[in-house]
């Protein structure tokens, strides 16, 4: 029945997700070592450079934005992730991922001591001040949002 097909097509669209996911994740881990995966979602990839590592997670990202990959920055720690979802299960992408990721890495050893053009908060959240600018914007947000209301 066609209520039934369309199940099919959820359940092979999952498993493609998390086929894709686990390849990703298995990659890094395997295939480079620079790197770290983070936790162990369902079918987010996270990782960062591992404890003590100079390398900069936000040269590789700026590699892979020109090479035509999108993450999302993470700033406490330092990190990059990204969601698999359907488009991203085509056959060969986890692969062509992981050769953008393992350039990414090279590029960032390159260029060590670089800034680098992105960042977890507009390309300096990886920063010291930037870190003390998120501090202070924040505690404003919140002494703004928990003031008490004016007497009317």
């Amino acid at each position: 029945s066609g209520a039934l097909a369309h199940y099919d097509e959820i359940l092979a669209a999952a498993d493609g997700i998390m086929r894709t996911a686990t390849a990703i994740k298995d990659g890094i881990r395997a295939e480079v070592p620079e790197l770290e995966v983070i936790g162990d979602p369902t079918f987010l990839v996270a990782f960062k450079a591992p404890e003590g590592s100079d390398l900069d997670i936000y040269l590789v990202n700026d590699s892979l934005k020109a090479q035509g990959w999108r993450m999302n920055s993470l700033q406490l720690p330092p990190a990059l992730h990204f969601c698999i979802t359907r488009p991203n299960t085509s056959p060969g992408l986890a692969e062509k991922f992981l050769a953008a990721l393992k350039a990414a890495v090279g590029y960032a050893q390159e260029h060590r001591g670089e800034s680098a053009q992105s960042g977890a908060m507009y390309g300096f959240g990886h920063t010291p001040q930037g870190h003390a600018t998120l501090e202070t914007v924040m505690s404003g947000v919140l002494d703004a949002m928990h003031d008490v209301a004016p007497e009317s």
